[in-house]
């Protein structure tokens, strides 16, 4: 399993090693298996408490299909290319906190990753973006056999004295690019 450098920004977005949220890792050797659930994935309790009512969580856990990775290799650098112009966009937008990228496990195909922002309105704002949505629409569409699953989740991190509270806000399954459960906290 290769795990990619998590890229750590400050508040501002700008390039920092001191970054407290680069201490989440994976706190199991199989982290990006879709059986271990994300609360158990990496080390959370690691964020620090915030004064604006805590943070919120986007993580991207998928399976590549197998058969299109070996038939069609360039629709997988696609997707990563879509991918990685969304995430180089992301960064520079407003409550950016951070982003911890993943590399596909081989073995598996499973890979998981998720980014960090200041308020729900931020990562909104930002997943409306066009390189964001370039990057959706292809995995929706000419891409859509890229994916064996996917599935993206939106939750609110607060620590508090008593530990921490995650608090769900919204998530969307994907199998064989086809919705398969999707809701949202009003």
């Amino acid at each position: 399993m290769v795990l990619a450098n998590a890229v750590i920004c400050d508040i501002t977005g700008v390039m920092s090693a001191n970054n407290p949220y680069g201490e989440i890792l994976p706190a199991v050797p199989n982290y990006q298996d879709p059986s271990v659930p994300v609360d158990e994935a990496y080390t959370w309790n690691v964020i620090p408490p915030t004064d604006e009512g805590g943070i919120v969580r986007v993580v991207f856990s998928s399976q590549l299909n197998a058969e299109t990775k070996a038939a069609s290799p360039e629709k997988v650098a696609l997707l990563a290319h879509y991918d990685e112009v969304a995430w180089g966009d992301a960064k520079g937008q407003e409550g950016f906190l951070y982003y911890r990228p993943d590399e596909v496990d081989e073995t598996t195909l499973f890979a998981r990753s998720f980014c960090l922002w200041r308020r729900a309105t931020d990562a909104e704002a930002a997943s409306q973006r066009d390189e964001h949505r370039r990057a959706v629409a292809y995995a929706m569409g000419p891409g859509r056999d890229v994916y064996a699953t996917y599935d993206v989740r939106k939750d609110r991190l607060e620590q508090t004295d008593h530990g921490l509270i995650v608090t769900r806000l919204a998530r969307m399954t994907v199998r064989h690019g086809n919705v398969v459960d999707s809701w949202k906290v009003a």
